[in-house]
């Protein structure tokens, strides 16, 4: 009993969230360290409590604590960037205990459902624009890219031919 209690205590929301982040870095993924930074302000600053709080007794009300405080606050686009960034390291944590090569320490928190899963998204947090360039604008850019010294020159018509990716999806 004694050993169930100190692992629970160890396998907290910030033990998994941290476990995630590095697992993220494990993975050479771009957005590892903006993933990490944003876990840090916006789950262990900003909510002590729930990140001290056991994994496993997480609920969706907890979690939707966090997406509320920075919808509160005026943060439309780093709200629903938290719920992902939670729902994510719960479902890493999830499928470690049945994938060879996961983080070890994932594996360990021995977490068996996804509180984040059933948080709503943010309403009005994706503004989707249907802008696009004109003719006129698009030779413009163009001739601006094709005059670039490489590899610059190179790797921007590039994006632009293979339509225009974020830069680092691309990367």
């Amino acid at each position: 009993a004694k050993a169930a209690r100190e692992n629970e205590a160890a396998a907290t929301l910030g033990a998994l969230l941290t476990a995630y982040c590095d697992s993220l870095d494990m993975q050479g993924k771009a957005s590892a360290r903006l993933v990490r930074s944003a876990i840090v302000k916006n789950a262990k600053l900003a909510h002590p409590k729930l990140w001290s709080k056991a994994a496993s007794k997480i609920e969706p009300d907890d979690v939707l604590d966090i997406v509320e405080t920075l919808t509160s606050e005026g943060k439309p686009r780093e709200a629903p960037k938290m719920r992902s960034y939670v729902r994510a390291a719960f479902a890493a944590a999830i499928n470690a205990r049945t994938k060879p090569g996961a983080l070890p320490a994932l594996r360990k928190l021995k977490v068996l459902s996804n509180p984040a899963r059933d948080v709503g998204t943010v309403p009005g947090s994706s503004k989707t624009r249907d802008r696009a360039l004109s003719v006129a604008e698009l030779r413009a850019y163009w001739t601006r890219i094709e005059a670039l010294p490489e590899p610059a020159g190179a790797a921007l018509r590039f994006h632009l031919l293979s339509g225009g990716q974020r830069i680092e999806q691309l990367a």
